[in-house]
């Protein structure tokens, strides 16, 4: 049995149970293990059933407890039922659950993890029946991916609306983004300051151009020349640890004369670590740094001390979006022709509190030394008005949907093309194995590789020994320490590791992935030894995410010297000279929706294989983010020919 299978099955018992036990609005279930004895299954897979319920809002959570949360509409009126499309663990998902029951719609929610998910729900609800969809987008990413299937759902007569970010096809509903850069700037020009500096995604979405945009312009108009250069771009749309180590080097050293910094991130904790950061360097908040965020959350409001905000309300946001779905709804068989896309932009408001203050190195301006932006309430400054122009300027790489994207394992390494199976050896690193791949928490971190059954698998043909199983202890992986995983199965996880080989070898074939990766940037090596001598050495490089600003394209040579990438689905996947992309389904049984994971596989040929190699040596750094998780490792023997 694939290990999806047990939590679909547990999903399907779970639904039945609701309903013979006609669970009402507000009845207090049982506990998770009560329930999992009841019903005969593992709680681990009731644990996961659950939470999906919980997604659709067929069951509420309140700590611990459970409860029925069948909605119901009003007396006499008539339901309306909008289907929500968001992030699976979206922060967003309770305040869209409230406004929805405010607003007395029926919401069903369907949630993704990858981009490729998010397409195929957003292709399922093209079925007719469907009365209203709210599609909140993946962030950081670029339109081209799901546009069309959004443009698909509104010319089939769906009513359809986009959070967030703007689109040719559809309306949709997003905070000011250019308005709430000049709030921030406005605010810290009002306290002295003359030296700014910005951190933000790099400018993959046209949100985030008009970000970037808006600051140049605004540096230009006030005279502050050297800080529009001055805007850190992590490489992923989600800034890792060692983004934020990285700015704060900069405003140690190279940006030693910045006096206020303004961050638009989506990751909650990145805020508090980069206060942690800056305390270790000697820049106190708000004494040696103003510091302003572009984003509120609950977290920044406790910190110390609390940081200023320049935010949209984004509840308003939701209930616009909403409504304009039922206004959708309601107009959809008016005569005359449909009303074309639009975009209605909520504005921000400064949220004072304690990071920001006057700058001790300029003292404030007079009224009429600053320069004042004379414009309508609402209405965006000429200055910024160029930033709304064409969506996702910046090219991006974009992965491509492959309903066979299964037959790239089949494809073998031009060597063993014809070689016959027995002449591989199969490295032993069942020793080592310290994650499971079919469990949360186990594999790089978050995610499992859910359809990895144990045993011996063809990929690029070359026989891989897969090891795990179904129990948590039984271990399928090797991962490596990094700065994003420490420990595993409650050990410190290895930054080094010793495999012994000892035989003549013609290559040596790897089955391994990586999570978190930076462009790029290399952070693990394979060596081989004869004795103590070294043989080769291999180094990995990620792909990762391209700057937005870099050449696209496979054909590109930088993009070369990579031979692995992140085994996130969202990010450009294609096969490197001495390596080739593994992806592995992910989707459990019954589902249409087809997930992917990225393993890769890595060819290293020996120059000499009349001659043995007695060791395989893994380094990595662990001070990098990008994580090294190994599968399998298979020799192919040299032949009788070649060892003579």
């Amino acid at each position: 049995m694939a290990f999806g299978t047990l939590v679909h099955e547990a999903e399907t018992l779970l639904r039945n149970w609701l309903k013979e036990a006609k669970i009402g609005d507000g009845d207090r279930l049982p506990s998770e293990r009560a329930l999992a004895k009841t019903l005969g299954i593992r709680h681990y897979a009731l644990n996961r059933a659950m939470a999906r319920l919980v997604a659709e809002g067929l069951v509420s959570r309140q700590g611990y407890r459970l409860f029925g949360a069948s909605q119901r509409p009003p007396a006499g009126a008539a339901p309306f039922t909008c289907h929500l499309v968001l992030a699976h663990r979206s922060i967003y998902l309770r305040s869209y659950r409230k406004t929805a029951k405010d607003l007395g719609i029926d919401l069903e929610v369907h949630s993704w993890e990858t981009q490729e998910e998010a397409v195929a729900l957003l292709h399922r609800l093209d079925d007719g029946k469907t009365q209203g969809v709210v599609f909140d987008p993946p962030f950081g990413y670029g339109i081209r991916y799901w546009e069309e299937a959004m443009a698909r759902l509104v010319g089939n007569g769906i009513p359809a609306v986009c959070v967030g970010n703007p689109v040719d096809v559809c309306p949709s509903i997003l905070g000011d983004y250019p308005r709430a850069v000049e709030l921030a700037f406005e605010h810290l020009l009002e306290q002295g300051h003359r030296e700014f500096a910005l951190m933000c995604p790099p400018p993959w979405t046209a949100s985030l151009t008009e970000i970037v945009t808006a600051w140049k312009n605004l540096c230009a108009q006030h005279g502050c020349a050297a800080s529009a250069g001055r805007i850190q771009l992590p490489n992923n749309s989600l800034p890792l640890r060692e983004d934020i180590a990285d700015l704060v080097d900069r405003l140690a050293g190279e940006w030693n004369e910045v006096t206020a910094l303004i961050d638009y991130t989506e990751n909650d904790s990145n805020i508090p670590f980069l206060v942690e950061k800056l305390n270790a360097r000697k820049k106190h908040l708000p004494r040696d740094l103003s510091l302003v965020s572009l984003r509120d959350a609950q977290i920044l409001r406790t910190l110390t001390p609390p940081i200023t905000v320049i935010e949209a309300n984004f509840n308003l946001i939701q209930e616009t979006a909403f409504r304009m779905v039922q206004r959708l709804a309601r107009k959809r068989n008016d005569p005359g022709l449909p009303q074309g896309p639009f975009s209605i932009r909520i504005q921000p408001e400064l949220i004072l509190r304690g990071s920001t203050g006057p700058s001790r190195t300029a003292p404030p301006p007079s009224a009429r030394d600053l320069p004042r932006l004379k414009k309508a309430p609402g209405a965006t400054p000429a200055f910024l008005r160029s930033v709304q122009g064409p969506k996702d300027k910046a090219p991006r790489l974009e992965p491509c949907p492959d309903p066979n994207l299964e037959t790239a394992l089949l494809r073998p390494y031009e060597k063993i093309a014809r070689v016959d199976a027995s002449r591989f050896l199969e490295l032993d690193l069942a020793p080592h194995m310290n994650r499971p791949l079919n469990f949360r928490r186990g594999w790089l971190g978050d995610l499992p590789l859910k359809n990895m059954a144990p045993g011996v698998r063809s990929i690029h043909g070359v026989p891989f020994r897969i090891l795990g199983g179904p129990r948590r202890v039984d271990c399928g992986a090797v991962v490596f320490q990094s700065s994003v995983n420490t420990k595993g199965n409650a050990q410190e996880l290895p930054t080094r590791l010793r495999v012994p080989i000892g035989a003549k070898v013609e290559a040596v074939y790897f089955l391994h992935g990586c999570g978190y990766a930076r462009f790029l940037k290399p952070f693990a090596t394979y060596s081989f030894l004869r004795g103590k001598k070294p043989v080769a050495e291999i180094a990995l490089v990620p792909l990762g995410q391209p700057p937005a600003d870099h050449p696209t394209g496979p054909v590109s040579p930088e993009f070369l010297r990579a031979n692995i990438q992140d085994w996130w689905p969202d990010l450009p996947h294609f096969d490197f000279p001495e390596a080739r992309m593994a992806p592995v389904n992910q989707s459990e049984a019954g589902e249409a929706v087809e997930r992917h994971a990225y393993l890769y596989t890595l060819e290293w040929i020996n120059p000499e294989p009349g001659k043995p190699i007695d060791y395989l040596d893994i380094a990595v750094n662990p001070a990098q983010s990008t994580t090294l998780g190994l599968l399998a490792v298979s020799a192919l023997r040299t032949s009788v020919l070649k060892s003579r």
